[in-house]
Formats: C-alpha cells, structure tokens, sequence
C-alpha cells in the first residue's frame, strides 16, 4: 500500500477536526482578554496536533505490525517418517 494511501484518510480526518475546533475556539477566541487569546489557539492547535499524531502513530504501528506478520513464516508442520511399504502377501 502506498504512502499516499495511508495518508489520505488521516489528512481528511484531521481536516475535519480542525474545522470542528475551529468552530468551537472561534467563539471562546472573540470572548476572552486580549492576553489569552493566544493561550487558545495553542490549546486549539495543541488539541488537534495530538489528535493527529496518534492516528498517525495508529496507522504506521498497523502497517508495521502487517509487514511484520507477513515477513515471518508460520511455523511448518514436522515431516511424518516415512513408512516403509508392506508387500501384500
């Protein structure tokens, strides 16, 4: 699976929550002193940085872990001892 593959979902998402976020600090933004707005746009950045990051770390820890299990064998059944042929008689 390519790159672009495993991002495109992730990229949409957080798209997503970004305009969420937005929609919801706007407002607190406007409503606090001038001295905290910027403490909510970090908050707001913050949150959706975080977010980000463990569906990020979600997906890579997932390709990881199929490569992984793909790369290892499973175990092979022991050959049965052949038994010699009986002449019938």
């Amino acid at each position: 699976m390519s790159g672009d593959r495993l991002l495109a979902p992730i990229a949409i998402r957080c798209a997503a929550l970004g305009g969420v976020v937005l929609l919801a600090a706007l407002p607190v933004y406007v409503f606090v002193e001038a001295p905290w707005r910027p403490l909510v746009a970090r908050l707001a950045v913050a949150f959706v940085l975080g977010v980000a990051l463990l569906q990020l770390r979600s997906v890579v820890a997932d390709h990881v872990a199929a490569a992984h299990r793909a790369r290892v064998a499973p175990p092979r059944r022991p050959a049965r001892p052949a038994r010699p042929r009986t002449q019938p008689g």
